[in-house]
């Protein structure tokens, strides 16, 4: 497992060390730099503090203890005066464990924690106490981080009380100001300086083999959806300067990367928004791959053939498209406020397969009222979609994630939460009783098998002869499914596997 360090700032009169940990082997946080390019124009800030940050690939919970250490005497030996963490799910367990080696070893040195693992709920509910953290940012963290970091610069001065921040206090975490934000409290993302214009992100880590860059053009979602914290409750979405988008894209393809993802939840909410970036995209003759995730009745003629013209510049420019239809059950999407009309699924599936698209398709297993059967019945639905071209199923389980809505429909509907790790996955329902939920997570791997490899030549034969088959004895793919979950299972029997 690689990880980067970014060039470090000499060290003035009290140092900041950020810790991003990504959720897959080919990224870094976009968060941290993000942070770090609204405060280097503050020079009240900057002639007082040095802010540096460390980005490593992501470290399974599993990861080797000698590797943890590594990571713990790279930071003991910085020796920072305020360490901050960005928590996801993905590398919560991972960033305890470093808190506990650092403080074991620099016990006077102060935490910081932010990020989409915070919940109001459970900051009050005392997730956080036992864990060696001195102070948390919920919610977005441009605005508190930098009230903080010009409080240390004026230990002295009268201090204004920060929203969204809390201290440890006699072991409990106490909010200064407002627990929760509102829309006057939030950054102006239209005149965020740019992490990758202004040089915050380093040339060096995006020469790092096989590097994906992240590019965030929006802010917020039209949807409601329960189990997402895209929205995050706030009336209207909050959009970049489009032609920065552009500027950053064009600066990354001149770095070398071969692949970006836009990290929003609908790329095409403003289709006049998306169509400028896209255009500007094929006029400038960017040859990258590029994922986004977009709403099925976002999708036009117009934008589908935006793609194409894309896809057609080289052959770089694959392009995946994420769309969701997650479950087929109506009663199910009420339940978590997903509206996905399955009319607009298909137009959108045919478009994108015209315009020669990747689609990567979600269902969600898990979701309240969704049965065995009614999820047997949405399977065999999706796996006809894969038949053609390169297309990628994403099987997903149902997590509650903290500060979500999805917590409180959970509990109201009678979820069961597996408790046995931190990752918020739904165990079982009253609909789904564990052991139908195993028959179905058990489908889902043979699926994964046939249809999702990230080995794509053995997928098309795997998936080829899957599908011949299927027609030659005219029966469902359950069928077929169910057949190698037997042999699969007999062939694992006495094995430590899932």
């Amino acid at each position: 497992m690689r990880f980067y360090i970014a060039k470090m700032e000499t060290i003035t009169k009290f140092s900041v060390l950020l810790i991003g940990i990504a959720g897959t082997p080919k990224d870094f946080l976009l968060s941290l730099p993000v942070l770090k390019s609204c405060i280097i124009n503050d020079e009240s800030i900057t002639k007082n503090i040095a802010i540096n940050i460390l980005q490593y690939q992501y470290i399974d919970d599993e990861a080797d203890p000698k590797y943890i250490k590594n990571i713990i005497n790279e930071i003991v030996k910085i020796n920072p005066d305020l360490l901050g963490f960005s928590v996801y799910v993905w590398n919560f367990n991972i960033v305890v464990k470093l808190t506990l080696g650092i403080k074991s070893i620099l016990p006077n040195i102060q935490i910081l924690y932010g990020g989409p693992e915070i919940s109001i709920n459970d900051i009050n509910a005392g997730r956080f106490n036992p864990i060696p953290v001195d102070f948390i940012i919920y919610g977005e963290g441009e605005r508190p981080f930098h009230s903080f970091l010009k409080r240390l610069t004026l230990p002295n001065a009268k201090q204004e009380k920060i929203d969204r921040f809390a201290i440890k206090k006699s072991g409990k975490f106490i909010f200064e100001g407002a627990a929760d934000s509102n829309e006057n409290d939030l950054a102006d993302i239209l005149q965020l300086p740019s992490p990758f214009l202004t040089g915050v992100i380093e040339p060096e880590l995006l020469k790092k083999p096989e590097i994906r860059a992240n590019i965030e053009t929006q802010r917020g979602c039209i949807y409601r959806c329960a189990y997402c914290l895209y929205h995050k409750h706030y009336s209207k979405i909050r959009y970049r300067n489009p032609s920065t988008i552009v500027e950053e894209i064009e600066y990354i393809y001149k770095q070398g990367i071969s692949e970006f993802r836009i990290i929003d939840a609908n790329f095409f909410s403003d289709k006049q928004y998306a169509g400028f970036i896209l255009s500007e995209l094929i006029k400038k003759d960017i040859h990258m791959a590029v994922f986004f995730e977009v709403n099925p009745e976002s999708i036009d003629k117009k934008l589908a053939d935006l793609i194409c013209q894309y896809g057609a510049l080289s052959s770089k420019n694959k392009v995946m498209v994420g769309i969701g239809i997650q479950t087929l059950n109506q009663k199910a999407l009420k339940s978590v406020r997903r509206p996905v009309n399955v009319c607009f699924f298909n137009r959108a599936f045919e478009l994108l397969k015209k315009a020669n698209a990747i689609i990567k398709t979600d269902i969600i297993l898990g979701l309240p009222h969704e049965t065995k059967q009614t999820y047997l019945e949405l399977i065999e639905y999706i796996v006809e979609k894969m038949r053609y071209g390169k297309n990628y199923l994403s099987l997903s389980l149902l997590r509650v994630l903290p500060g979500s809505d999805m917590e409180k429909i959970a509990a109201k509907k009678k979820l069961v939460i597996d408790t046995i790790d931190n990752k918020h996955f739904v165990y079982s329902t009253p609909d789904m009783p564990r052991e139908d939920m195993l028959e179905c997570l058990r489908l889902n791997a043979v699926a994964f098998r046939f249809l999702c490899s990230l080995d794509l030549e053995n997928r098309i034969i795997l998936r080829d002869k899957f599908f011949q088959t299927k027609d030659q004895l005219k029966i469902p793919f359950i069928y077929i499914l169910e057949h190698f979950k037997n042999i699969f299972s007999q062939k694992l029997k006495g094995s430590d596997s899932d």
